[in-house]
C-alpha cells in the first residue's frame, strides 16, 4: 500500500511568505515571551493572521486536474477522506498536487 503521507507545507509556506511579502505584519505585531523563549503575535495580529487564512483557504481557484472551481479547504477534506478510504480498504493514495 503506498501510503504517501500529505504535507501542507508547501500550502503553509506559500500562504506564510505571501503575508511577509504584502507586508501584512509589522514589527510592532510581534511579542518575546516572558520566559525568553519564543516570538509571537500579539492579539490583534493574530485575529489577522486567522482572517487571512480563511480567506486563503477559501478563495476558489481551478483545479489543475479536474478543472473545476475548488477551493483548498475542499481539497483538505478530500484528500482527509480519500487517506482514511487508504487506511481502511488499502487502495491506492493519490495526493493533491496544486500547480504554482
Amino acid at each position: 500500500m503506498n501510503r504517501t503521507a500529505y504535507s501542507g507545507k508547501p500550502v503553509a509556506d506559500r500562504f506564510t511568505l505571501n503575508l511577509i511579502n504584502n507586508k501584512v505584519f509589522c514589527p510592532d505585531d510581534f511579542h518575546a515571551n516572558p520566559s525568553g523563549e519564543g516570538i509571537y503575535f500579539n492579539r490583534d495580529a493574530m485575529k489577522r493572521y486567522f482572517a487571512e487564512y480563511e480567506k486563503h483557504l477559501n478563495r476558489e481557484f481551478n483545479h489543475n486536474e479536474t478543472g473545476t472551481k475548488t477551493t483548498l479547504r475542499k481539497c483538505f477534506r478530500h484528500q482527509a477522506e480519500k487517506l482514511a478510504g487508504t487506511l481502511q480498504d488499502n487502495s491506492p493514495y493519490v495526493p493533491f498536487k496544486m500547480e504554482i
